[in-house]
Protein backbone atom coordinates (compact mmCIF):
# COMPACT_ATOMS: atom_id res chain seq x y z
CA UNK A 1 0.00 0.00 0.00
CA UNK A 2 1.13 3.16 -0.98
CA UNK A 3 0.22 6.82 -0.09
CA UNK A 4 -0.20 9.60 -2.39
CA UNK A 5 -0.69 13.01 -1.69
CA UNK A 6 -1.88 15.19 -4.58
CA UNK A 7 -2.01 18.82 -4.56
CA UNK A 8 -4.49 19.57 -7.26
CA UNK A 9 -4.21 21.88 -10.32
CA UNK A 10 -5.34 21.85 -13.98
CA UNK A 11 -2.18 24.11 -14.57
CA UNK A 12 1.08 23.05 -14.21
CA UNK A 13 4.47 25.59 -14.39
CA UNK A 14 7.15 23.89 -14.03
CA UNK A 15 7.98 25.89 -11.16
CA UNK A 16 6.23 27.88 -8.37
CA UNK A 17 6.26 30.26 -5.33
CA UNK A 18 3.76 28.70 -2.79
CA UNK A 19 4.41 25.98 -1.42
CA UNK A 20 1.52 23.66 -0.40
CA UNK A 21 3.12 22.67 2.97
CA UNK A 22 0.34 20.62 3.89
CA UNK A 23 1.61 18.09 1.62
CA UNK A 24 4.64 18.02 3.85
CA UNK A 25 3.21 18.26 7.15
CA UNK A 26 1.07 14.64 6.05
CA UNK A 27 3.80 12.91 4.44
CA UNK A 28 5.72 13.84 8.69
CA UNK A 29 2.16 12.54 10.34
CA UNK A 30 2.36 9.20 8.22
CA UNK A 31 3.78 6.43 9.91
CA UNK A 32 6.70 4.84 8.81
CA UNK A 33 5.28 1.59 8.16
CA UNK A 34 3.82 2.85 5.23
CA UNK A 35 6.64 4.17 4.03
CA UNK A 36 7.61 7.85 2.44
CA UNK A 37 4.29 9.22 -0.10
CA UNK A 38 4.30 9.81 -2.96
CA UNK A 39 3.95 13.74 -3.71
CA UNK A 40 2.44 15.05 -6.39
CA UNK A 41 1.98 19.11 -6.60
CA UNK A 42 0.26 19.75 -10.08
CA UNK A 43 1.35 23.42 -9.93
CA UNK A 44 4.75 21.64 -11.02
CA UNK A 45 3.58 18.61 -13.20
CA UNK A 46 0.73 17.38 -13.64
CA UNK A 47 0.44 13.69 -11.85
CA UNK A 48 0.71 10.06 -13.79
CA UNK A 49 -2.49 8.04 -12.79
CA UNK A 50 -0.22 5.04 -13.46
CA UNK A 51 1.19 5.31 -10.57
CA UNK A 52 -2.32 4.71 -8.35
CA UNK A 53 -2.36 0.89 -7.91
CA UNK A 54 -5.32 -1.17 -5.91
CA UNK A 55 -5.28 -1.00 -2.63
CA UNK A 56 -3.59 2.87 -2.27
CA UNK A 57 -4.49 5.69 -0.23
CA UNK A 58 -4.37 8.84 -2.03
CA UNK A 59 -4.81 11.87 -0.04
CA UNK A 60 -6.19 15.29 -2.12
CA UNK A 61 -5.86 18.91 -0.33
CA UNK A 62 -8.29 21.23 -1.79
CA UNK A 63 -9.77 24.52 -1.53
CA UNK A 64 -12.53 26.37 -3.47
CA UNK A 65 -10.01 27.35 -6.55
CA UNK A 66 -8.88 23.84 -7.33
CA UNK A 67 -11.86 21.68 -5.79
CA UNK A 68 -12.76 20.74 -9.29
CA UNK A 69 -9.58 19.19 -10.69
CA UNK A 70 -9.69 17.70 -7.07
CA UNK A 71 -12.72 16.15 -7.40
CA UNK A 72 -11.54 14.91 -10.81
CA UNK A 73 -8.37 13.32 -9.46
CA UNK A 74 -10.44 11.70 -6.59
CA UNK A 75 -12.77 10.05 -8.77
CA UNK A 76 -10.05 8.66 -10.98
CA UNK A 77 -8.21 6.87 -8.22
CA UNK A 78 -11.47 5.85 -7.09
CA UNK A 79 -11.89 3.73 -10.34
CA UNK A 80 -8.43 2.48 -9.80
CA UNK A 81 -9.69 1.01 -6.69
CA UNK A 82 -7.55 3.41 -3.96
CA UNK A 83 -8.52 4.68 -1.28
CA UNK A 84 -9.52 8.32 -1.79
CA UNK A 85 -8.98 10.85 1.25
CA UNK A 86 -9.88 14.74 0.87
CA UNK A 87 -8.78 17.42 2.92
CA UNK A 88 -8.12 21.49 2.67
CA UNK A 89 -10.63 24.16 3.87
CA UNK A 90 -12.89 23.56 1.08
CA UNK A 91 -13.48 20.08 2.23
CA UNK A 92 -13.68 21.03 6.08
CA UNK A 93 -16.74 23.65 5.19
CA UNK A 94 -18.62 21.11 2.80
CA UNK A 95 -17.22 17.41 3.57
CA UNK A 96 -20.70 16.02 2.06
CA UNK A 97 -19.17 17.35 -1.47
CA UNK A 98 -16.31 15.54 -1.52
CA UNK A 99 -17.95 12.34 -0.62
CA UNK A 100 -20.89 13.06 -3.13
CA UNK A 101 -19.18 14.44 -6.07
CA UNK A 102 -14.93 13.54 -5.96
CA UNK A 103 -15.20 9.83 -5.30
CA UNK A 104 -14.07 10.02 -1.16
CA UNK A 105 -14.12 7.11 0.79
CA UNK A 106 -13.36 9.57 3.63
CA UNK A 107 -12.78 13.45 4.27
CA UNK A 108 -10.53 14.83 7.06
CA UNK A 109 -12.20 18.33 9.11
CA UNK A 110 -9.24 20.32 10.47
CA UNK A 111 -5.85 19.78 11.45
CA UNK A 112 -4.93 16.42 9.93
CA UNK A 113 -1.43 16.12 12.01
CA UNK A 114 -2.71 13.83 14.34
CA UNK A 115 -6.09 11.79 12.33
CA UNK A 116 -4.16 11.27 9.34
CA UNK A 117 -2.88 7.93 10.57
CA UNK A 118 -6.11 6.79 11.95
CA UNK A 119 -7.03 7.44 8.45
CA UNK A 120 -4.41 5.43 6.89
CA UNK A 121 -4.92 2.74 9.47
CA UNK A 122 -8.74 2.33 8.86
CA UNK A 123 -7.79 1.90 4.81
CA UNK A 124 -5.22 -0.56 5.41
CA UNK A 125 -7.68 -2.09 7.29
CA UNK A 126 -10.54 -1.89 4.49
CA UNK A 127 -12.77 0.19 6.52
CA UNK A 128 -12.10 4.15 6.50
CA UNK A 129 -14.66 6.44 7.97
CA UNK A 130 -16.92 9.07 6.22
CA UNK A 131 -15.64 12.14 8.43
CA UNK A 132 -12.33 12.12 10.48
CA UNK A 133 -12.63 15.14 12.86
CA UNK A 134 -9.18 16.72 13.16
CA UNK A 135 -10.37 20.07 14.46
CA UNK A 136 -7.65 22.62 16.11
CA UNK A 137 -4.97 20.71 17.48
CA UNK A 138 -2.66 22.53 20.20
CA UNK A 139 0.46 23.82 19.13
CA UNK A 140 1.96 21.11 21.49
CA UNK A 141 0.72 18.70 18.46
CA UNK A 142 2.09 20.03 15.57
CA UNK A 143 4.12 17.88 13.06
CA UNK A 144 7.45 19.43 11.66
CA UNK A 145 7.07 19.32 7.91
CA UNK A 146 9.28 16.48 5.94
CA UNK A 147 10.78 19.38 4.19
CA UNK A 148 13.61 17.13 2.39
CA UNK A 149 11.04 15.60 0.56
CA UNK A 150 10.78 18.84 -1.62
CA UNK A 151 11.71 17.89 -5.29
CA UNK A 152 14.67 20.49 -4.72
CA UNK A 153 15.16 21.25 -8.72
CA UNK A 154 11.71 22.91 -8.59
CA UNK A 155 11.46 25.26 -5.75
CA UNK A 156 15.19 26.20 -5.72
CA UNK A 157 13.85 28.14 -8.74
CA UNK A 158 11.98 30.41 -6.84
CA UNK A 159 14.88 31.15 -4.01
CA UNK A 160 12.82 29.43 -1.27
CA UNK A 161 9.38 30.25 0.35
CA UNK A 162 8.36 32.09 3.05
CA UNK A 163 7.09 29.88 5.53
CA UNK A 164 3.16 30.53 6.79
CA UNK A 165 2.74 31.32 10.39
CA UNK A 166 -1.06 31.42 10.93
CA UNK A 167 -4.04 29.54 9.39
CA UNK A 168 -7.52 30.44 8.32
CA UNK A 169 -7.98 33.82 7.50
CA UNK A 170 -6.86 37.14 9.82
CA UNK A 171 -9.69 39.05 11.65
CA UNK A 172 -9.12 42.17 9.62
CA UNK A 173 -9.12 40.48 6.29
CA UNK A 174 -12.25 38.65 6.88
CA UNK A 175 -14.53 40.13 4.23
CA UNK A 176 -12.76 37.69 2.25
CA UNK A 177 -14.95 35.11 3.49
CA UNK A 178 -18.71 34.30 3.08
CA UNK A 179 -20.31 35.52 5.97
CA UNK A 180 -22.40 32.34 6.92
CA UNK A 181 -19.14 30.34 6.71
CA UNK A 182 -17.51 32.88 9.31
CA UNK A 183 -18.17 31.15 12.53
CA UNK A 184 -17.14 27.82 11.33
CA UNK A 185 -13.34 29.34 10.78
CA UNK A 186 -10.58 30.42 13.36
CA UNK A 187 -8.61 33.40 12.93
CA UNK A 188 -4.99 33.42 14.32
CA UNK A 189 -4.21 29.79 14.44
CA UNK A 190 0.17 28.94 14.31
CA UNK A 191 0.27 26.23 12.21
CA UNK A 192 4.27 26.01 12.46
CA UNK A 193 6.11 25.19 15.76
CA UNK A 194 9.21 27.67 16.60
CA UNK A 195 11.67 25.26 15.65
CA UNK A 196 10.64 24.82 12.09
CA UNK A 197 10.14 28.17 11.83
CA UNK A 198 13.84 29.02 12.41
CA UNK A 199 14.97 26.23 10.41
CA UNK A 200 13.04 27.44 6.91
CA UNK A 201 14.43 31.00 7.67
CA UNK A 202 17.67 29.65 7.50
CA UNK A 203 16.46 27.81 4.35
CA UNK A 204 15.12 31.14 2.46
CA UNK A 205 18.46 32.73 3.46
CA UNK A 206 20.67 30.06 2.37
CA UNK A 207 19.39 30.40 -0.87
CA UNK A 208 18.96 34.25 -1.47
CA UNK A 209 23.53 33.87 -0.02
CA UNK A 210 23.74 31.16 -2.64
CA UNK A 211 22.20 33.10 -5.54
CA UNK A 212 23.84 36.45 -4.37
CA UNK A 213 27.22 33.95 -4.81
CA UNK A 214 26.49 32.71 -8.19
CA UNK A 215 25.70 36.77 -9.15
CA UNK A 216 29.07 37.88 -8.05
CA UNK A 217 31.17 34.78 -9.28
CA UNK A 218 29.28 36.04 -13.07
CA UNK A 219 30.06 39.49 -12.76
Amino acid sequence: MEVHLINPSHVSFGTAVITPRWQYVLAAATPKSFGDPILVDETLFQMNPGRIQQGDAVGIGIHTANALRGYEIGKMARKRSAYVIFGGIHATLYPEEALELGGAHAVVKGDGDIVWAKALADCREGAPKPVYAGGQIEASDFVAARWDLVPRNRWEKTLGASPPTIAGIPLTRRWLIPQALRPKLYWSHPIMSAEEIRSRTQAVWDSFYSFGSILLLTT
